[in-house]
């Protein structure tokens, strides 16, 4: 391209935005999805089992669907289930740090030397 053709369209400071909102949220996320029904208070589902014919579940709760559900594991590991135990404990203090042994068979993996050019940063 010809940067003639280029610098009249360039944004120039002082001039108002031509996209002043920014890019748009996603929101068509499966994430999001969820997100939005854990945060409802209560939520109609229907699904349909091939060898049972279809189910629907309603679940009405004062409380978020994701507070329900909370419930519900907190529950079991006080029961005594110990995956119930392990979710809860995970989601809370985090997953303990592994380590992961980045070695081939106990000695240290070397390979050339990479240098970077400092792209005068220093000047």
């Amino acid at each position: 391209m010809n940067e003639k053709n280029i610098e009249p369209h360039r944004f120039k400071k002082g001039e108002p935005s031509a996209n002043p909102n920014g890019r748009p949220k996603k929101g068509n996320a499966v994430a999001d999805a969820f997100n939005d029904l854990l945060d409802a208070k209560g939520a109609k589902m229907e699904y349909y089992l091939s060898e049972r014919g279809s189910r629907t579940i309603t679940i009405d709760t004062p409380e978020t669907i994701r507070k329900a559900l909370a419930l519900v594991v907190m529950r079991k590991a006080l029961d005594g289930d110990l995956c119930a135990v392990k979710e809860v404990y995970d989601r809370t203090g985090g997953r303990p740090a592994q380590a992961v042994d980045v070695t081939s068979k106990g000695d240290s993996i070397t390979g050339p030397a990479i240098y970077l050019p400092d792209n005068n940063r220093n000047k």
